[in-house]
C-alpha cells in the first residue's frame, strides 16, 4: 500500500508539477508579448518626439525672425506712422 500510495503521490505531483510550468509558460509568452508591444510603441513615441522636435524648433527659428523684423518695422516707422495719424485721424476737442 506505501508503493502503491508512493506512486499516486508521484503522479499527483507529475501533473501539478505540469500544470505550473504550463502556467509559467503561457505568462513568460503573455510577458514577451506585451514588452515587444512595448518596444514597437516605444520606437513609434520616439519617432514622433523627434519629429515634433524638429517642427518646433523650425517654428522657434521662424518666429525669431519674424519678431526681429516686427521690431525693426515697429522702430523704423513709429515716426512715420504718427504723422499719417495726425494728417488723417479728426480729433475730437478734450472738455
Amino acid at each position: 500500500m506505501t508503493e502503491n500510495n508512493q506512486k499516486s503521490k508521484l503522479s499527483f505531483l507529475q501533473y501539478v508539477n505540469t500544470v505550473i510550468l504550463t502556467a509559467i509558460g503561457i505568462i513568460a509568452a503573455l510577458i514577451f508579448t506585451t514588452i515587444s508591444d512595448v518596444r514597437k510603441n516605444q520606437g513609434e513615441f520616439s519617432k514622433d518626439i523627434i519629429r515634433i522636435t524638429t517642427i518646433q524648433e523650425t517654428n522657434r527659428d521662424n518666429i525669431e525672425k519674424l519678431d526681429v523684423r516686427v521690431k525693426a518695422l515697429e522702430l523704423d516707422y513709429v515716426t512715420t506712422l504718427k504723422d499719417w495719424i495726425d494728417a488723417n485721424y479728426v480729433r475730437k476737442p478734450q472738455k
